[in-house]
This record gives C-alpha cells, sequence and structure tokens, in this order.
C-alpha cells in the first residue's frame, strides 16, 4: 500500500526545506532562534553542540492547535540508553575527555521521517538552543538542522492529491480546508460546501 511519502513524487505544492539554527548560548538560557509560519512533516532533527546539556526546543502545534514541546539534547539520550539508531533520537556521538565535565563534542539526532512516519506539525512552530542549567560551562555552542517535508501550496497539494487518489474526484476545495482554524465553522465546514464545478 503507498503511503503519503511513496505519493509524493507524482504530487504539487511540496518542497524540502532545511532550518538552521546555531549560536553562542549562556548556561541557563533559552534563546529562541527561529519562527515558522509552515505546515508539513518533520523528517529529521540533528543537533551538534560542545555540551551534553546544549541542545534544542522545538514548540509546535496539531491542527487543534494545541502546543506540542519536544526537548533534545544529548545528555537526556544517553541517560535513557539511547546510544543506537531510533526514530526517537539517539546519541551516535557522545565524546567527552573529563567525567566531571559537560564539555565535550555531542551529537543527537530524531530522525521520525527516515522510519516513514514524519512527523506533522503546522503554524507556529518555535525552534530555540537552551544550555540546560545542569551544565559545567560557562556557555557553549550549540547548532541544530530540522529537514522537513514542508506543503508550499494547499491547492496545489489537495488538488494532486485528489487527482491521485481518484481521477473523477471533485477538484473544487473547501476554503475550510485551507486554514488552520479549529473553531466549529471549521469543524462544520462540509455545510458550506458548494456544487461541484469543472476544474
Amino acid at each position: 500500500m503507498l503511503n503519503i511519502f511513496n505519493l509524493l513524487p507524482l504530487m504539487k505544492g511540496w518542497e524540502y526545506r532545511t532550518h538552521i539554527v546555531e549560536d553562542t548560548i549562556a548556561k541557563g538560557q533559552t534563546v529562541e532562534k527561529l519562527r515558522l509560519d509552515e505546515l508539513g512533516w518533520l523528517m529529521e532533527l540533528a543537533v551538534v553542540t560542545y555540551d551534553a546539556y546544549g541542545g534544542v526546543i522545538v514548540q509546535a502545534q496539531g491542527a487543534d492547535l494545541q502546543p506540542r514541546t519536544l526537548q533534545v539534547y544529548p545528555a537526556s539520550l544517553e541517560a535513557g540508553g539511547a546510544i543506537a539508531s531510533d526514530p526517537a533520537g539517539w546519541v551516535p556521538r557522545y565524546l567527552t575527555n573529563d567525567p566531571s565535565s559537560t564539555a565535550g563534542l555531542f551529537f543527537t539526532d530524531f530522525t521520525p521521517g527516515f522510519a516513514g512516519f514524519g512527523m506533522p506539525y503546522v503554524p507556529t512552530i518555535v525552534i530555540s538552543l537552551r544550555l540546560w542549567p545542569n551544565s559545567t560551562q560557562s556557555s557553549a555552542y550549540i547548532g541544530a538542522l530540522a529537514l522537513v517535508v514542508a506543503i508550499t501550496k494547499k491547492e496545489a497539494f489537495i488538488r494532486s492529491l485528489r487527482r491521485i487518489l481518484g481521477a473523477q474526484a471533485d477538484l473544487w476545495i473547501d476554503p475550510g480546508l485551507l486554514t488552520q482554524d479549529p473553531s466549529p465553522e471549521f469543524i462544520k465546514f462540509r455545510e458550506f460546501k458548494e456544487p461541484p464545478r469543472n476544474e
């Protein structure tokens, strides 16, 4: 059975995007670096840092606009034994020369999309960098990369999906599908549907 990722090459209105943030962050600080107004699927979230407690915080929303927070930093994954490939995140590189210090070279990877189930998200997305207070350093470099499949043109995306799923599909798009509004009017969008028209 084909899933959405198998169908993407046949569809319009989407594109791969890479969002990169980096900075030197002071101990205990959280610094907002990027605010995005897009929707799509998170494929990978990678973090490289010079401190085991340096990481990234991603705040996103689902279709009902309920906020969700994803926090990724090496010390939390290593403490949980996540040292082998896992779509929920792991630490491929955890190097430190001094067990009494959190300084070193660390790389973490969170890869839901490469396991075939990209994490969907809708606006607004906020990406921040944080050096947790557990750090033994006053500051540390943190860099993060998010690889996403972003829907760039909703109408083209929906129409191409309908064409793939059914050659005779009605290509009229209810305006409710083009908004992120979770209000009762959106939930009842079928009541406002116009008669189909040829396009």
